[in-house]
């Protein structure tokens, strides 16, 4: 589990953190004070979470137990090699959804699974079990560049606004690496 506490006060993260130890075993733990930059996937290796190359991401309004148990199962299974929870929401669901082209301004937790290449049919199968549970994605986080992805990142009418700026400003789609989003027009 990696923890991060936004702030410098030292006491105040030992007491926000310190309920976490009483989880379960502890067989390691250490704590740092580190800039943002030492925490975050350095520029460059976008895609391949904590150096996995093969990463699911979604979006969650709750962690159900029906959630909770086939996260588990990814967890126990062996093939998936990192399992994160993150909270979203707070002040970004505070942003209408169509003032930027992030549109999920409901959803409570970003998941993320990820694993390496020989196992990624596993993690494939895994992540079909809880896809009906999600409610979104978050593109840095995936990295599976199916075109369904995009309609996931970016449900209508926000898909429909950024593929109109796309033709406008890059209608011949010289941009067209990672997540391609298509010229309105295009041919789909």
């Amino acid at each position: 589990m990696t923890l991060v506490y936004a702030g410098d006060d030292v006491e105040a993260a030992q007491s926000a953190l310190s309920p976490f130890l009483e989880i379960g075993p502890i067989l390691d733990q250490q704590a740092q004070l580190v800039p943002y930059p030492a925490i975050v996937v350095p520029p460059g290796n976008q895609h391949r979470g904590q150096g996995l190359e093969d990463t699911r991401s979604g979006l969650l309004h709750h962690v159900t137990p029906q959630v909770a148990d086939l996260m588990d199962n990814m967890i126990h299974s062996g093939d998936v090699m990192i399992m994160q929870v993150r909270s979203v929401g707070g002040a970004v669901n505070d942003v209408a959804r169509d003032t930027t082209a992030y549109p999920h301004r409901q959803q409570n937790f970003s998941v993320l699974a990820a694993t390496v290449p020989e196992r990624r049919p596993q993690l494939d199968k895994l992540w079909a079990e809880l896809y009906p549970h999600l409610d979104g994605l978050y593109l840095s986080f995936e990295s599976d560049t199916d075109p369904a992805r995009l309609v996931d990142a970016w449900p209508e009418p926000t898909l429909g606004r950024l593929r109109a700026i796309k033709a406008s400003y890059d209608p011949d789609n010289v941009f067209n690496r990672n997540f391609p989003i298509p010229p309105a027009g295009a041919v789909d």
